[in-house]
């Protein structure tokens, strides 16, 4: 069976968990942000928010191909790419709050790459990253900058997979789904959880380095 029409039946899925029930159902419901990357949805050089009012801007050379899981894809190169938002606090992974981050990639290089994130100069507290390691899915808040890690389950280059991390901040936890089968469940500190300034946005990791490297599709919050 064809991989693309796999993997293209798997995000169908992953509607269930946004509470999408039929074929005709409106695709943004119970989401804060929604981003094609398709041309249809970008104006000036910005991905529209088809849910809220999120707009991201495509930085330095980053640009929508054609080739996406659905429609066409956003294409990062590694070198500064990114989508930028804003301070939107709908964003924080504040205390008592559940937030689901999901996204379709389909990297070129899978080590130390940024997925989400939303930080601000000298990271404060509430701070958080997601990237990938060598060989786990990571998740780095700055209250500690202790990794809550999916270890022993990274991303394969090359192919289309679809990446989930739900936050739980009233327990505590984090878990992580590739291709819509939960992988690993991690425990945070508490104080991980905290409301922050900072920049909403997909591809960097800061002063780190590790800009994503690949496609995305069908990013979702």
């Amino acid at each position: 069976m064809n991989r693309k029409f796999i993997l293209i039946s798997i995000f169908i899925a992953i509607f269930l968990i946004f509470n999408i029930s039929t074929a005709n159902a409106d695709t943004t419901s119970d989401l804060l942000g929604y981003w094609t990357c398709d041309t249809a949805h970008e104006s000036g050089g910005d991905i529209l928010d088809q849910a809220g009012s999120e707009d991201l801007t495509i930085t330095n050379d980053g640009t929508i191909v054609s080739d996406g899981i659905v429609g066409q894809s956003c294409f990062f190169d590694g070198s500064g790419d990114e989508l930028v938002g804003s301070d939107n606090n709908d964003y924080d992974a504040g205390i008592s709050q559940e937030r689901t981050f999901s996204v379709m990639v389909n990297t070129s290089a899978n080590s130390s790459i940024s997925f989400f994130s939303k930080r601000a100069a000298g990271n404060p507290a509430g701070s958080y990253m997601i990237q990938t390691a060598a060989s786990s899915l990571d998740m780095y808040f700055w209250s500690d900058h202790t990794p809550i890690s999916g270890n022993g389950y990274g991303i394969a280059n090359g192919n289309w997979t679809l990446l989930s991390i739900v936050i739980n901040a009233t327990n505590n936890t984090i878990l992580w789904y590739r291709n819509t089968e939960m992988i690993a469940s991690s425990t945070a500190m508490s104080s991980n959880f905290a409301d922050t300034d900072g920049i909403f946005g997909f591809g960097d990791n800061g002063a780190n380095g590790g800009y994503f490297n690949g496609q995305a599709d069908e990013l979702r919050v």
